[in-house]
């Protein structure tokens, strides 16, 4: 739990897997489908699930729970909570970590929490091919020193030197989708 910022969507689905009710803060490619394989399954399992999903607009988290539990009935469906890893999420991990945090989607850096000094600007890291290359062929964590340009104050650029660790982002299937680096000053 993120507290009140955090951009939680629900989903609620009837006994028979069809959406009956959802929030409106959902992008449309983290919606999940009527009957969908995912909701078929935690129905038919009567046992919760979480998976987290990819695609271009993002990572999110997303748990299925069957609602039995809380309505003292046989099967009256399920209740879906999407939970995007943006900027957000990043943020408050960053909060409970004391580290920096950046997600990719596959290689592309999609989100993080490196702001140049002048402005509230993301700092845009570069994409990561050789890492998450790595990463599919088996290594659980890779460590790389990296500098960041944080732009200029009267004239002088400023950077600062981090040590990064870059770690998988796995499905329900235990596909690799994403990865999450965190990133600490090596500076004294």
């Amino acid at each position: 739990y993120f507290g009140r910022d955090a951009l939680q969507s629900i989903e609620i689905v009837d006994k028979n897997g069809d959406i009956r009710a959802e929030n409106s803060r959902l992008q449309e490619e983290f919606k999940e489908k009527n009957k969908s394989e995912k909701i078929k399954n935690t129905l038919e399992s009567e046992s919760d699930m979480i998976d987290i999903v990819s695609g271009k607009g993002g990572i999110a988290i997303k748990t299925y729970s069957v609602s039995k539990k809380y309505m003292r009935s046989k099967n009256k469906g399920l209740i879906i909570l999407t939970l995007p890893m943006n900027i957000i999420f990043a943020n408050n991990m960053k909060n409970i970590t004391d580290t920096e945090i950046v997600f990719y989607t596959k290689q592309n850096f999609l989100t993080g929490t490196f702001f140049r000094v002048n402005n509230s600007e993301m700092v845009k890291l570069q994409n990561e091919e050789e890492v998450f290359n790595k990463i599919l062929k088996g290594e659980k964590i890779i460590i790389r020193d990296k500098e960041i340009n944080f732009g200029e104050i009267n004239g002088k650029s400023i950077k600062e030197k981090y040590k990064f660790a870059f770690a998988p982002i796995k499905n329900y299937k235990d596909e690799i989708i994403g990865m999450i680096a965190v990133a600490a000053t090596t500076k004294d």
